[in-house]
């Protein structure tokens, strides 16, 4: 929370190092997009607070480096999303577990 604190009053160290992370996100991202294709990239889980930031570093990455640009946007659940994500893909495992024993059965 100290460094969430920090960030929203703008201090010149922690705004360098969230700046710093984005450029690696960045790089790490326009490494994916080389054998993936990503049109959408969404900033979720406890990096949405420091959302602006990093897709403006992100942004500058892409835009120095890539071929294009990537939809960037920032989840709408903030920091939950990542829980919302297990969520949905234990439920998605579920019912698909639940339908291989139903059809097993006929």
């Amino acid at each position: 929370q100290d460094v969430v604190d920090a960030y929203s009053k703008g201090v010149p160290f922690v705004m360098s190092c969230i700046r710093s992370i984005g450029e690696e996100l960045g790089v790490v991202a326009l490494n994916m997009m080389s054998f993936l294709s990503i049109k959408n990239l969404i900033l979720g889980g406890e990096y949405a607070v420091f959302g602006e930031t990093l897709l403006e570093s992100m942004g500058k990455v892409f835009s120095s480096y890539g071929n294009f640009t990537p939809n960037l946007k920032i989840s709408k659940q903030g920091r939950y999303s990542g829980i919302f994500g297990l969520f949905s893909l234990s439920r998605s495992y579920y019912f698909h577990e639940v339908c291989k024993c139903t059809r097993k059965a006929d």
